[in-house]
């Protein structure tokens, strides 16, 4: 037998050459097997806040690495996130965004009810409303970012949300195209059709979104009754809810969930608010310090809560058992 191996490789050797691809193989398994325990530590977090500050930190976006990755939601559904970017970070890792949002939902839905879900990014409110309004009931996702809107998409075919829609456009005050400003490549959500109120240290990317008018698209969906809307475009409110009005003053919500930013103004004059009040909205502002539960402050002249979130309600349009949960949760 020739035993002559000058120009033959062992067998081990050839084994390792015919798979190239195996020195990358390892490094992904543990980095998935480490995203997947530090995501089922963070989930055992039952706090409503404190889970955000672990998906924003350095190690949990060097361990989460890139891609997409399935979130299990704290309500029930999954959604399809980037693990590169803090929504989806935040999602996967801990299951919610705020549970200060998501308890109100709660506490305002139930099975048959349709919502609106505006500014919906990757859809956590959207995607825990389908699932408490079940398959009798109806939520209306209102998202332009290709990029989130595809996620979006794949999560609603993931859970099978048959009567949940998706609108890839933005709410405005026009039909037709609009400049939408990237504020943070880090975090889709952070994004506006407002022009941005501070010079960026470097030049902000823009795409270009279809736009509708809110009030005439929303009175086209031909829903019924409408009993929670959650409003969130990083500055774009005022315009949303002033093309709204009138369907506002008819269609009278129960609950709206809406991003306020007051700019040094008093709350009672910013425009999404005097809109809303005119209507006959009550308002009440989220209670930071609580680590364990959500609590709501009612908005007044003297007082007034940190944070941009609030919570308009129109009382006489809840039955008891949603008036009860809701006050359940004023201080």
């Amino acid at each position: 037998m020739d035993t002559d191996t000058t120009d033959c490789e062992s067998p081990r050797r050839v084994s390792r050459r015919a798979w190239p691809s195996e020195r990358h193989t390892e490094p992904m398994l543990l980095r998935d097997i480490a995203r997947a325990t530090l995501a089922s530590l963070v989930h055992l977090l039952k706090t409503v806040k404190v889970g955000h500050r672990v998906a924003d930190s350095r190690i949990a976006a060097w361990i989460c690495g890139e891609g997409a990755v399935v979130a299990r939601l704290r309500g029930g559904s999954q959604a399809i996130v980037l693990a590169n970017d803090y929504n989806g970070r935040c999602l996967y890792l801990w299951g919610d965004s705020d549970p200060r949002i998501t308890a109100v939902v709660d506490a305002v839905l139930r099975e048959g009810d349709t919502a609106l879900d505006i500014g919906a990014n990757l859809g956590v409110v959207g995607l825990f409303a389908a699932h408490r309004v079940g398959s009798t009931g109806t939520v209306h996702f209102f998202e332009p970012q290709p990029l989130a809107a595809s996620c979006l998409r794949t999560s609603l075919l993931v859970n099978r949300y048959s009567s949940a829609h998706l609108h890839e456009c933005a709410l405005s005050d026009s039909s037709g195209f609009a400049t939408m400003t990237i504020l943070d490549p880090g975090n889709y959500g952070m994004t506006t059709l407002a022009a941005p109120t501070e010079e960026p240290a470097a030049p902000l990317r823009t795409i270009r979104v279809r736009t509708e008018p809110a009030g005439e698209f929303i009175a086209s969906l031909g829903c019924a009754k409408v009993t929670m809307i959650k409003i969130d475009v990083e500055g774009h409110e005022p315009i949303i809810l002033a093309s709204m009005r009138k369907w506002l003053a008819e269609a009278h919500p129960a609950v709206i969930l809406f991003e306020c930013y007051l700019n040094n103004l008093a709350f009672q004059e910013h425009d999404s608010v005097r809109i809303l009040s005119e209507i006959g909205y009550e308002f009440y502002g989220f209670d930071m310090k609580p680590l364990w539960k959500t609590r709501l402050i009612a908005v007044n002249e003297r007082q007034h809560p940190a944070g941009r979130d609030f919570v308009a309600v129109l009382w006489h349009e809840l039955d008891e058992d949603r008036r009860n949960a809701i006050q359940a949760m004023v201080n």
